[in-house]
């Protein structure tokens, strides 16, 4: 971080410290000074460095922890050819050489299947799927990977539309206060790629001029659906925790990773991390 960015860092700290019962000076014997000198001592945060993407097959891997037979045939259907990690109880039929399989992942927490999973993919972007929504197609994937490509974001994804067409983006902030976890159906920021996705497009407040040619701000949310798009790095640096089994794995990643800070992972040298 600059200085300035580090200053910054610090200030938003220091207000979230002031809001924070769990670390109240006057309750507990930590003080602000000693976290904001912990912080001030923190290995470096995550780079985010830019990812070139020459095609999809050679960027994104998929992670299926678990992956029933009608799950593993839309995928097949909608992205042929891409890596694919899953967990199955048998082999899937026509799959090839780009599937490897994991058979004992119904049998474990689906925090530490992911986990394994992690360690071995090679490609800079992971799709997670976790229940059984997927994107429509590889245009779908293009744009989430375009999201993480040109902001310092570790997941994007978005909304669900069930069978019943009902509108879900599963986006709230979350509330952590007096040991009570709170979920609030709002956004406070949103991510802007471009002149066209600025909130001052040309045109009225009920008509947007060309809408279909633009790509609209994103939400900054603090909740993760079950299908989403992650950069690898950032991933394996927060980690998913391995005895957190299906929503719950996912619930504990979102709050760690919007609390958490991202690290640089450096390779251990003579066995010393």
């Amino acid at each position: 971080l600059s200085a300035g960015e580090a200053s910054r860092a610090q200030v938003l700290l220091w207000q979230a410290l002031q809001e924070n019962f769990m670390l109240d000076a006057s309750v507990w014997p930590v003080k602000t000074f000693d976290v904001l000198n912990l912080f001030d001592k923190s290995l470096a945060t995550l780079r985010f460095p830019a990812v070139e993407v020459e095609d999809l097959i050679s960027s994104v891997t998929l992670l299926v922890p678990r992956c029933p037979a009608e799950l593993a045939a839309a995928i097949l259907d909608r992205f042929p050819g891409l890596r694919v990690i899953a967990g199955v109880e048998n082999e899937v039929p026509d799959a090839g050489a780009s599937w490897s399989y994991f058979d004992d992942a119904w049998e474990r927490p689906t925090g530490a299947v992911l986990n394994r999973m992690l360690e071995g993919v090679e490609t800079p972007f992971v799709l997670v799927v976790m229940g059984a929504a997927l994107p429509q197609g590889m245009k779908d994937l293009e744009r989430l990977v375009g999201v993480l490509q040109s902001r310092r974001v570790m997941i994007a994804a978005g909304p669900v539309v069930s069978e019943a067409k009902v509108y879900m983006d599963f986006c709230f902030q979350l509330n952590l206060r007096h040991y009570h976890l709170g979920f609030d159906s709002v956004y406070r920021h949103s991510l802007i790629f471009d002149e066209t996705s600025a909130a001052s497009i040309r045109g009225s407040w009920f008509m947007e001029q060309d809408a279909e040619t633009k790509e609209g701000p994103c939400k900054l949310c603090e909740t993760l659906p079950p299908t989403f798009m992650a950069r690898t790095d950032a991933l394996q640096a927060i980690g998913f925790h391995p005895l957190l089994d299906g929503e719950f794995a996912l619930l504990d990643l979102a709050i760690r990773a919007s609390r958490s800070p991202l690290v640089e992972m450096r390779p251990a040298k003579d066995g010393v991390p």
